[in-house]
């Protein structure tokens, strides 16, 4: 909870330029591409790159490439508000999708989901103006105030029922529209502004896990870092399904429920270890592994690829010709 509201309290910071790039890019993508830049026009930019101006917007460019972001999770991740997505500090992965959860949908056994920012933005300025003063009767012959909104999906609309301290809102589309937004059905689809935490008597093992998380992030955000351990893997880690960033997160969360066991109270408020995955084997291509792929045969690939993966590595890491390009891919993590 504590990283959502950091990123909020940045966001609002910046609401203004992060919301004007924000639609700048949503344009762009409703427009589509605009073709493909001549050549004139590539030499242009090669010539300008050269100049002056080139340089010091080359070193802007730079800047923005170098932007930071705002910290979550303990620090091992930021946020970039701009892009709006969630990437590593210390080692490579994939950037996760970040939204702005506004306004929020409910379906059928789910979670409340929240919309894009385009739909809520629409929700946002009708509930400031009270649209449900404007009730009327809908074909549908529910009392209600409709509101259009605009984007990629036809006839979609939502429906504002109630007074000031019962309104309702309901996210619904014609019947000749398809919705890409979230899968609907029936009526609609009901609405909710702003988060709220479930607090089910009977929890679900997913909510009891991510309560868990959180948790944990907010025990990260506040206590400061006194010692810092490299989690550096061996063999395997070419399978399919090996993952270092997933077992140091599982490594994570029994340092600290042995923590909760065996450490006071101040011990744990006052300091906390982090933890840092080192994978240096995925990005690490050895020559002799590209001649091993040549003369593999399609019906011992499995095999083949299974001994590559672990034995293999420890055949490597004994050679003289390839132990060293093993240290120095650990090295430069």
């Amino acid at each position: 909870m504590r990283d959502s509201l950091a990123i909020e309290a940045s966001f609002l910071q910046r609401e203004e330029e992060l919301l004007s790039n924000w639609w700048k890019e949503y344009a762009e993508c409703s427009e589509g591409p605009v073709g493909r830049p001549t050549i004139s026009k590539k030499f242009n930019s090669l010539e300008n790159a050269d100049s002056p101006e080139g340089r010091r917007a080359g070193q802007l460019h730079e800047v923005e490439e170098e932007r930071e972001g705002v910290p979550v999770k303990g620090g091992l991740y930021e946020v970039d508000l701009v892009k709006r997505h969630c990437f590593p500090v210390y080692w490579n992965g994939e950037n996760r999708r970040v939204l702005r959860g506004h306004w929020f949908a409910y379906k059928g056994g789910l979670d409340w989901l929240p919309l894009r920012e385009d739909v809520a933005e629409q929700l946002e300025i009708a509930y400031h103006s009270q649209v449900w003063h404007r009730r009327m009767f809908q074909p549908s012959g529910l009392f209600a105030a409709r509101v259009d909104l605009q984007g990629s999906t036809l006839g979609l609309h939502a429906l504002f029922t109630g007074e000031d301290d019962t309104w309702e809102a309901w996210l619904s589309i014609d019947a000749s529209g398809f919705s890409n937004i979230v899968s609907m059905s029936g009526n609609g689809i009901k609405l909710r502004r702003g988060y709220s935490a479930s607090h089910s008597a009977k929890p679900t093992q997913d909510e009891l896990r991510q309560r868990k998380e959180e948790e944990m992030d907010d025990y990260c955000s506040q206590v400061p870092v006194q010692h810092l351990v490299f989690m550096v893997h061996g063999i395997g880690q070419r399978l399919e399904k090996s993952n270092l960033v997933d077992d140091v997160g599982n490594f994570r969360h029994i340092t600290m429920s042995l923590a909760e066991q065996h450490l006071t109270s101040h011990q744990r408020g006052t300091q906390r270890v982090l933890f840092i995955p080192c994978q240096w084997r995925k990005g690490l291509k050895l020559s002799g592994e590209t001649a091993v792929e040549k003369i593999t045969v399609d019906g011992v690939r499995g095999l083949r690829v299974m001994l590559s993966a672990t034995a293999h590595d420890v055949l490597y890491y004994m050679s003289p010709i390839y132990c060293q390009d093993i240290i120095n891919s650990v090295l430069h993590i």
